[in-house]
């Protein structure tokens, strides 16, 4: 580490941030209890782990405006999943090989050490106008002080297995071996996972690519690789997969195959499943906790032509969903609030809905609604945001019927099929609703003229359930 660079970043760092914090925390699209960095655009979440006790995710992100700083990784821990603290920058762009920026990796528990993998981007110089990807490692004994970083594969090796770019390292064991899959692009044929392997984390070799049969987008970022159910997932966001798509289809679409067959010879991968059908999220990363359980988390915030985030003019995008409890059922995987999150909320408050109904002071809540037997049903938050279902199609949708509540999106829509539940977290400027316990989830950032607002539900016959924040 730069010793001399590392402090001159972190004076400057602490500089942009004074002048920033203070319009930043004023906003009131700020959420409240979503993950973010103090301020600055959100690339991705990083490291999602458990070590030594702790929860751990680290947030690749960037000022807006100030370009004398590059990419850097926040460091967010936690004991309870739910309440937070906020350790600062732990690593800095401060080598040459990551002086443009550390994007995405993740972390690594490997013999009561916590290794810590990304893609740095660098120059030879600063004259130098070719950026050059490089894959590091910095280790740490506490999980919170970290070495000296060492490059474990530089562009040379990844240009061999890629025409375009890898990055975004997601680092496993396996039968005694080190394994590294990382988001690539192989020219033409589209994008692809691309499959290492090492004997001791820091000598790799290049093993397989993974990619379907037929082209799926330019560019694949963000691999994630885990077991469910007793098969093999491989998780990846997919830049340009939605290209060409129905109209409601995002262009950057993140989701998961079944990778079936054996990794470093022949596999097949089958279907491709979309985590989220809203409009906002990508770059998930999983993690699997003490007791077993496999977690997710995803930025929320996915740019489009339509998008004008309104937050950018105060200083900061985009934040990360909440976390995510994943259970395999009847060959899909379901998606429910991590059950540490109950307690972040008041008893519930019912109510007996018929026809029309409406209920007014809504803020920060978790709203369910069951019973809805699969009829026809609306729910109009904020006067402008239409959650709906046509029973006769089995069509869900989210609309913005004003745009601007939207910020320039406006409809996403997902054949479900049938609709007996919703679970809606709603946060100042979010939300994330979770249908028929979490087979389909729509995510959105919406942006209130006012923060406090009615909900207008229309249905045949259901019972909706309010908790509020403590």
């Amino acid at each position: 580490m730069n010793g001399e660079l590392h402090d001159k970043l972190k004076e400057q760092f602490s500089a942009v941030m004074h002048c920033n914090i203070k319009t930043v925390r004023r906003d009131s699209y700020r959420l409240q209890f979503h993950i973010m960095p103090p301020f600055g655009r959100l690339e991705a979440p990083c490291g999602f782990c458990q070590f030594q006790g702790l929860y751990h995710v680290f947030l690749c992100y960037a000022p807006l405006k100030e370009r004398e700083i590059s990419h850097l990784w926040e460091h967010c821990t936690s004991r309870d999943l739910v309440h937070w603290a906020d350790e600062g920058p732990v690593l800095l762009p401060d080598q040459p090989f990551d002086s443009r920026g550390l994007y995405s990796g993740s972390a690594l528990e490997d013999k009561d050490i916590l290794r810590l993998y990304y893609t740095g981007e660098g120059a030879d110089s600063a004259q130098d106008s070719q950026h050059k990807l490089t894959t590091i490692l910095a280790a740490s004994h506490d999980g919170r002080l970290f070495g000296g970083k060492q490059p474990v594969m530089v562009e040379n090796q990844l240009l061999k297995a890629a025409r375009g770019c890898a990055r975004d390292p997601k680092v496993w064991k396996e039968s005694e071996s080190f394994y590294m899959v990382m988001g690539a692009s192989l020219g033409q044929r589209g994008g692809a996972a691309l499959l290492f392997r090492s004997e001791d984390g820091m000598d790799w070799s290049f093993t397989n690519e993974l990619a379907p049969e037929k082209k799926f987008g330019y560019q694949w970022e963000h691999a994630d690789m885990f077991w469910m159910d007793h098969k093999r997932i491989l998780s990846v966001s997919c830049r340009g997969a939605g290209l060409g798509e129905t109209p409601w289809a995002s262009a950057d679409r993140s989701g998961y195959f079944t990778v079936e067959g054996d990794l470093d010879s022949e596999y097949r991968l089958s279907g491709f499943t979309d985590w989220d059908e809203g409009f906002d999220f990508y770059a998930p990363q999983t993690m699997l906790t003490a007791d077993g359980r496999r977690l997710l988390i995803a930025r929320m915030g996915l740019d489009s032509r339509e998008y004008k985030d309104p937050t950018a003019a105060r200083g900061w995008e985009h934040a990360l969903t909440v976390l995510r409890e994943l259970r395999a059922s009847h060959g899909h995987i379901l998606q429910q609030p991590a059950r540490e999150l109950d307690g972040f909320w008041n008893a519930a408050r019912s109510v007996q809905c018929s026809k029309e109904h409406v209920i007014p002071g809504l803020v920060l809540y978790e709203m369910g609604i069951d019973s809805i037997k699969n009829a026809d049903f609306s729910l109009v938050l904020a006067g402008d945001l239409k959650i709906s279902y046509a029973a006769a199609q089995g069509l869900f949708a989210v609309e913005f019927t004003d745009s601007r509540l939207g910020a320039g999106r406006k409809r996403k829509q997902k054949l479900i099929g049938r609709l007996d539940s919703l679970r809606i977290l709603a946060d100042s400027s979010s939300l994330e609703i979770f249908i028929n316990e979490g087979e389909t989830v729509f995510s959105t950032r919406f942006y209130p003229a006012d923060p406090v607002y009615e909900a207008k539900v229309r249905c045949m016959s259901c019972h909706v359930r309010i908790k509020e924040k403590r």
